[in-house]
Formats: structure tokens, C-alpha cells, sequence
């Protein structure tokens, strides 16, 4: 029996006349998929938990956040509103989540350290914090 990829790179049984047509590049294309927007990801915090710091920090989804919300610079301040920062964190949210360990501000500390405290964020409530 022939077996195809989903999303998350489970292997499951095709059907016999499904498994000629089945595509070359089928793992190719799952090892490409953000994990970290997975249906489990996304309701569970043990599945977000089982999503090592260094493959959620260069997930598509975070840059594609990272780059709607700041643009990538670590230091800009939004001028509408209290949003500091690489992810645009307000002051309450990053000493909620242990940014003061690294700074009074988020726009303060390193991009490293703002990741750090934004993967916080998602461990906990997934990319809600972020409209997403």
C-alpha cells in the first residue's frame, strides 16, 4: 500500500488508485509547512509546547508577524499607541511574560530577547496576541 503526506508529515494510507497519482514532492511540501499553524497548534498549548524556541522563531508565520508589525526593527515605537518593539508588545504584556529580565522595554532589549519573550506569548496563547 502507497502512503501520502498531510500537512504535519503524518504518513497515511492512500487508496490504491490514489497512490499512482500520488505526488513526488508530497514530503518535500510537508517539510515545508509551517508547524506552527497546525489545527493542534493552534488549540493545544501542549502541542505549542512540543515546538522547539529556534523552529517557531524562523516559522513563516512569526516573520510573516514580525514583518507586518515592525517592519523587523527591534526598536521602533508605535506613535498611535503604547506597541514597542520587534512584535509590538505593550510594557504590561512584556513584564507579564519576563521581559524585565532584559529590559525596562521591549524596543530596550535585543531581538533575540524580544523573540524570546514573544515565544513566551505563543506558548500561552498561541498568535492571538497578534490577530492571528
Amino acid at each position: 500500500m502507497a502512503f501520502g503526506t498531510v500537512a504535519v508529515g503524518l504518513a497515511v494510507p492512500l487508496p490504491a488508485a490514489d497512490a499512482a497519482m500520488a505526488p513526488a514532492a508530497t514530503v518535500v511540501r510537508a517539510a515545508t509547512a509551517d508547524v506552527t499553524r497546525t489545527v493542534a497548534a493552534r488549540t493545544s498549548r501542549a502541542a505549542r509546547k512540543a515546538i522547539p524556541f529556534r523552529v517557531w522563531r524562523s516559522s513563516p508565520y512569526a516573520r510573516k508577524i514580525v514583518a507586518r508589525e515592525s517592519g523587523g526593527s527591534c526598536t521602533v515605537v508605535n506613535r498611535r499607541g503604547p506597541w514597542r518593539g520587534r512584535w509590538q508588545m505593550t510594557d504590561s504584556l512584556w513584564r507579564a511574560y519576563g521581559g524585565l529580565a532584559y529590559a525596562k522595554h521591549p524596543e530596550k532589549a535585543s531581538c533575540g530577547q524580544q523573540d524570546k519573550v514573544a515565544y513566551r506569548i505563543w506558548l500561552a496563547n498561541g498568535y492571538s496576541h497578534w490577530g492571528g
